[in-house]
């Protein structure tokens, strides 16, 4: 095999500089702040073993995620990555993402989600498409992004699954879910969504893209319109973190 001069050149440049950026700005990692090393991403090595996981990907009968929706709407599977905690490490992940303009945090917890899925006893390779769940135009236009649609892109990396964002819209600008009851939740958001019509290729099996499943409410009514569309399609649900 002949010696490729360019190659050689062009690795080795983006090595050194790759060494003077982390020299200049220093990565910090998401939780504890502290100075990562070349070899660590987002987080440091430490903080990412004692992340809250949910262990989810170990379950092949009902989970506490799976029961949360039962007698509710009709799910095929669910998973998610994190356990909530209020105040702690996943809320130091989640708030960056949604907040702080970290789609590339996003994306590289969407990867970590479909190494999980990908390892799971559970096989996903029949998935047409995954479908972020939508944020409203304006909300999108404030933020400058979906969180949900940046998780995607990394779980459709490691599946190899594309990502639909047309297939489901916002068309209601809700108010905010945080502080509101389950009641106020499902309430706030009836109305709130409308799935693409008329598909001519048969869809068997989606999965929808939330960052934090809380009440469950906002999946609850999205679950709800795609069904009334297209009623013989499973669907399953996927997910950066849960409240347990």
């Amino acid at each position: 095999m002949a010696f490729d001069f360019r190659l050689f050149i062009n690795s080795t440049f983006k090595t050194y500089w790759k060494d003077l950026v982390h020299l200049v700005y220093p990565s910090l990692c998401i939780i504890c702040e502290k100075e990562l090393s070349i070899y660590e991403e987002q987080f440091c090595s430490f903080c990412f073993e004692e992340l809250k996981y949910s262990g989810l990907e170990n379950y092949t009968n009902e989970s506490k995620l799976d029961k949360l929706f039962w007698g509710r709407i009709p799910i095929q599977h669910t998973f998610s990555l994190l356990i909530f905690d209020k105040k702690g490490s996943t809320q130091k992940i989640v708030h960056p993402i949604k907040y702080k303009n970290r789609k590339d945090l996003a994306v590289y917890l969407g990867t970590l989600i479909g190494e999980k899925i990908k390892n799971s006893p559970i096989s996903y390779t029949e998935l047409d498409f995954l479908v972020p769940i939508p944020l409203h135009i304006n909300k999108r236009f404030t933020r400058g992004y979906n969180q949900s649609e940046e998780l995607a892109k990394g779980i459709s990396a490691l599946l190899s699954v594309r990502v639909d964002t047309q297939f489901l819209i916002r068309v209601k600008n809700a108010e905010s879910q945080t502080k509101k009851s389950k009641f106020l939740r499902w309430d706030n958001i009836q109305e709130s969504f409308q799935v693409k019509k008329g598909i001519k290729t048969p869809i068997t099996h989606i999965a929808l893209v939330d960052d934090v499943i809380t009440t469950g409410s906002t999946l609850e009514t999205c679950v709800q319109v795609i069904l009334k569309e297209y009623p013989s399609c499973k669907i399953s649900l996927f997910s950066l973190a849960f409240v347990k």
